[in-house]
């Protein structure tokens, strides 16, 4: 057996065996360890030393305003650490009251440890603004799903879009008689197609043009989604409305 030293916080600050001969500071807690005691895993929770435990931290929000309450989750017998102050909660549930703008640090103490839960604190003005950023990004997303990422995938759309739109109001029997000189230089995609398809070329064209409507229409009713929820958003009386409002059932 050996002698460890807790400090009020129940955290360890040294052993006898660490440092041979030095006295205990004052308010430390002299408490009998054993000899295969591990520093890294010991804390003294008032009446014995015990061994830490994983566990995490649940938030029921990670975006809040200054003096928005925050409630936080955790393992039983579990401490926190906030911003570097240690609170010891009565149950299992525990407020916290930002009151400052930036990133709080959360995180279990004590008993237990865990990774950091992290909660941006903003004015209303700010969160506004992160709420409307954030439907640009799902918008702009949802709408380069649509119309194709780079590369060759956006070129060969490209090009079929603007086959379709310069056989637009042309008639298929024009179309159609086009010779393969005339079709491959005016259609290369779509003369490429019907050669492997066996359709003709009006036939290919129009899957083409309904390909690109299509997709136009998809694109439109995003935007348009997006312009609704941003109008609702800053319409929003509260913050806990804000979020509803930007909480969107984006059309498929």
């Amino acid at each position: 057996m050996k002698q460890a030293c807790f400090d009020a916080n129940g955290r360890l600050l040294w052993t006898a065996e660490d440092m041979p001969g030095v006295s205990a500071p004052s308010g430390c807690k002299l408490v009998q360890v054993a000899d295969e005691f591990d520093p890294n895993e010991a804390f003294y929770d008032g009446t014995k030393v015990v061994t830490i435990k994983q566990g995490t931290v649940a938030l029921d929000k990670t975006l809040a305003l200054v003096g928005e309450a925050v409630q936080v989750t955790i393992p039983a017998g579990a401490w926190l650490m906030i911003e570097g102050r240690l609170v010891k909660p009565s149950g299992t549930t525990y407020t916290y009251t930002p009151s400052v703008k930036g990133m709080a640090r959360i995180e279990l103490a004590g008993t237990h440890r865990s990774a950091p839960a992290i909660v941006q604190v903003s004015s209303a003005v700010d969160a506004e603004a992160k709420l409307l950023d954030d439907i640009d990004a799902q918008r702009e997303a949802l709408q380069m799903g649509v119309m194709t990422t780079g590369g060759a995938k956006k070129y060969v759309y490209a090009r079929k879009a603007q086959e379709a739109e310069t056989a637009r109001g042309v008639l298929a029997s024009v179309l159609n008689a086009l010779s393969l000189v005339d079709r491959q230089k005016k259609y290369p995609f779509a003369s490429a197609e019907m050669e492997q398809t066996g359709e003709t070329l009006s036939v290919v064209l129009a899957r083409f043009d309904a390909g690109v409507a299509a997709s136009a229409s998809r694109v439109a009713k995003i935007e348009a989604a997006a312009q609704k929820a941003k109008r609702a958003v800053r319409a929003a009386p509260s913050l806990a409305a804000k979020r509803t409002a930007a909480n969107i059932a984006w059309p498929t």
